[in-house]
């Protein structure tokens, strides 16, 4: 009996590395595909906006940008690393014409939210237009924290600020915009309480809330324009900051560093996840649609199918934009 349950787990456990190994060559064999249809192209003359490019995913993507000949604007909060960013950009100059720049910005504040805007507005007019948005600002929160405007800094920072932006720069835009973030699988938002000031829970609170929020807006932006294209996407494990950058408390932040060398070992790192959102925005065809790291759509849920649920969610931030401009 012994003998016979050893061989059934070391027949499970061989099923289930080679499943692993499966996936890991199918997801390494996307990439390498993104890879070479994006180094086939030539992005000299087009305009990027990178929201979170100073450092993680949204630093790659404004690298791999540059090696491709865009312009790159990358906006943020820390200036010393955009400076680091933008001497890497400058190392893949292609042209003459590229031009790298740094617009700093705290988007969890609706007032630096409307000078970023206007500035950014104020530069891709110049430049005829911006052909891609890609915003990767975001972070972990394990309590409810206030920005110095009120409102729960977590909202601000994975989903208003990226709201915000799409919806300001609309008449420059060209071809694409893409949130990089968590979608959700299911889920709903209370209007009575959207930031979840009165409600705030750590588990399956903030979290999915920001993904149907991103969600909900990624398929309204597609319904409002549909010469243009939106993309939510989930970047999976990638090397990156956001556990040192996020509002963590000192057990989790213990924990956290613990695991990192092993995340580690199994993250992507941020030049290589760049190639997917690059691929998407440049020579994407359906949008309107999230997807995870290897581009494998989310099955749409109810709430967010609904169009009444969009429209109630778009006035709802329309409504906190003017309450701030008063």
């Amino acid at each position: 009996m012994n003998k016979i349950i050893l061989l059934v787990v070391t027949v499970l456990i061989a099923y289930l590395a080679n499943y692993v190994y499966q996936l890991v060559q199918s997801s390494q064999m996307n990439y390498q595909n993104w890879k070479a249809a994006n180094d086939a192209l030539n992005l000299i003359g087009k305009n990027v906006l990178i929201v979170g490019g100073t450092q993680g995913i949204g630093a790659g993507l404004a690298i791999r940008f540059s090696q491709l000949g865009s312009s790159v604007v990358i906006a943020g909060r820390n200036e010393a690393l955009a400076n680091e960013v933008i001497s890497q950009m400058k190392t893949n100059k292609k042209s003459e014409t590229q031009e790298f720049k740094f617009i700093k910005v705290d988007v969890t504040l609706i007032d630096q939210l409307k000078k970023f805007t206007t500035e950014t507005t104020q530069y891709f007019e110049k430049r005829g237009g911006v052909d891609h948005i890609i915003q990767t600002q975001g972070g972990l929160n394990a309590a409810l924290q206030l920005t110095t405007e009120g409102h729960d800094k977590a909202f601000m920072l994975n989903s208003y600020s990226k709201w915000y932006i799409t919806n300001k720069l609309m008449p420059l835009l060209k071809s694409s915009s893409i949130y990089v973030c968590n979608p959700a699988t299911r889920g709903s938002i209370d209007f009575n309480d959207v930031e979840m000031l009165n409600s705030w829970r750590l588990l399956g609170g903030p979290g999915n809330r920001d993904g149907v929020f991103l969600d909900s807006m990624t398929k309204e932006f597609q319904e409002r324009y549909p010469t243009r294209r939106f993309y939510h996407i989930f970047p999976g494990f990638v090397d990156t900051k956001v556990l040192e950058n996020s509002n963590l408390n000192p057990v989790i932040n213990a924990f956290a560093k613990l695991i990192q060398p092993i995340a580690v070992y199994f993250a992507r790192n941020i030049t290589t996840f760049a190639d997917l959102p690059i691929y998407y925005a440049t020579q994407g065809k359906e949008g309107g649609v999230s997807m995870n790291e290897n581009a494998k759509l989310y099955t749409p849920y109810e709430w967010i199918k609904n169009p009444e649920n969009r429209a109630k969610l778009w006035a709802w931030n329309e409504n906190l934009e003017k309450q701030h401009s008063k």
